[in-house]
């Protein structure tokens, strides 16, 4: 590591290399090499694998995996160094959301494991903060190669995903399960991630990063986001399919506001019939699908129970028993909390609940590292919403619609958990980070602004007169 550390500060420093894509590619990669060379069956149901080792920890796996979390860790240090000694740091964007950002990973991985109840410190931890820092530097001059960097390698990876459904359906698929949205299909779609709920968030960025940065050919693009809908659709994830189409209804919402200020007034009428009539369309398939998930039962109880059930929400009452366990956890040491192996193999083996998180992020956040993780975590949150609503135009509306996701997803998922940087939720933080820095540095820039769209570029003359910047991509 050291060697290459100093060979790769060397090269970077004479050419200029911006090497931090790799990792971008790597996280995917990793995903991919974790299940082909571990094996894994979904037949045996998320209760069975819940008592497993962690998936997640890429890092401790085969040695294909460690080799890849190595090279990406030397890159990521090469990169931090460079951006420190070199005098980049002093002309650096955005700075606050990344020092929230480095507050809230020490507070939740090193405070809380060195002062939390049980005790003791992972030196994987400290893996994130290094990668964020490297991702940070980049994109304060290549944000718009990382973007395209994720798209190609999640292109890849939903690919690999859905080849595999076809011809090793036990590694990527449930197909016995029995609670999910389409009635009367029984398949549920990991993909080569972690689980379903991990998989939606890529599914999401893969359709914003063509957003941002389009393939050349048209019917490339159609197909990314073909893929990434088709996905997101067969991980039969309530929330996430819930939120992300909420959220996708905000971006095309975003696009008729921006056409409509060049539209006399009939033809913006008729765009708001359209909008009406689509609405009102979603609406009613909505009420559909609730009356086919119903029809069986005679009474209006048993009509009400079977809805609850479908819709999960019994499950409300047992996420109860999680919240209060975590909560106990904490309450041991409030002020840092359990630690970050709240909720790992040992301590689901010692309470008996086949849960990995709290199904809460502010939950937690609290039984993991106490007050402290917690403050840490809403002053992150202030700071990064205020960087995606600073860039909400530049960024064609995709780091509102992520933030938003990501923040009410945190209801019952973990998607703020950093607590290993090779992972498909870090990547998610990371996508947005290089996005809005990106849009900082375009918008801040002095020279004739460009609009990044594909590989054209042109200049935007502000109402002034004056040429200023234009949008993310």
């Amino acid at each position: 590591l050291i060697f290459g550390v100093i060979a790769s500060q060397s090269i970077g420093q004479r050419l200029r290399l911006e090497w931090m894509w790799v990792f971008f590619v790597a996280v995917p990669a990793a995903l991919v090499a974790s299940v082909v060379f571990r094996g894994r069956d979904l037949s045996l149901g998320e209760s069975s694998l819940a008592m497993l080792p962690d998936a997640e920890d890429i890092a401790s796996g085969n040695l294909l995996t460690r080799s890849v979390t190595l090279v990406c860790l030397a890159i990521a240090l090469e990169r931090v160094a460079r951006f420190f000694l070199s005098g980049e740091f002093r002309l650096a964007v955005a700075r606050s959301p990344l020092f929230f950002m480095m507050g809230f990973i020490v507070s939740t991985n090193v405070l809380a494991s060195l002062l939390g109840s049980p005790g003791g410190f992972r030196y994987q931890l400290l893996y994130a903060p290094l990668v964020a820092l490297a991702v940070f530097a980049y994109a304060q001059t290549n944000a718009a190669q990382g973007v395209i960097a994720l798209r190609n390698a999640l292109l890849i990876f939903f690919v690999l995903s859905f080849a595999a459904l076809a011809l090793k359906p036990a590694w990527v698929a449930d197909l016995h399960y029995r609670s999910g949205i389409i009635p009367g299909f029984g398949v549920r779609f990991y993909g080569f991630a972690t689980h379903p709920n991990t998989l939606a968030p890529l599914c999401l960025l893969l359709i914003c990063s063509v957003r941002l940065q389009g393939f050349k050919l048209a019917w490339m693009n159609w197909a990314a986001v073909a893929l990434g809908l088709l996905g997101l659709l067969l991980t039969q994830s309530k929330t996430s399919i819930l939120l992300a189409a909420v959220g996708l209804a905000y971006l095309w919402w975003t696009d008729l506001q921006r056409r409509s200020r060049s539209l006399d007034g009939v033809a913006r009428g008729q765009q708001q019939l359209l909008v009406l009539t689509c609405t009102t369309l979603a609406a009613g398939l909505a009420l559909l699908f609730l009356l086919i998930a119903v029809m069986g039962e005679s009474r209006l109880g048993d009509k009400i129970l079977l809805l609850a059930d479908r819709l999960q929400l019994s499950t409300v009452t047992g996420r109860t028993r999680i919240w209060d366990v975590s909560i106990q956890a904490a309450m041991q040491n409030p002020l840092f909390g359990y630690g970050p192996g709240l909720w790992d193999v040992p301590f689901r083996i010692r309470t008996g609940l086949p849960f990995t998180h709290a199904h809460n992020q502010f939950v937690h956040t609290f039984g993991a590292a106490g007050i402290v993780g917690l403050v840490a975590l809403s002053a992150y949150l202030v700071s990064l919403g205020r960087l995606v609503w600073r860039t909400r135009v530049a960024t064609r509306g995709v780091g509102v619609m992520l933030f938003g996701y990501l923040l009410l997803r945190g209801l019952t998922e973990l998607p703020f958990n950093i607590s290993n940087a090779m992972q498909g939720e870090f990547i998610v933080q990371l996508f947005l980070l290089i996005v809005c820095v990106g849009a900082v540095r375009t918008t801040a820039a002095t020279q004739p602004a460009t609009i990044l769209a594909g590989n054209q570029h042109r200049e935007v003359p502000s109402r002034s007169g004056r040429r200023e910047a234009g949008q993310f991509a």
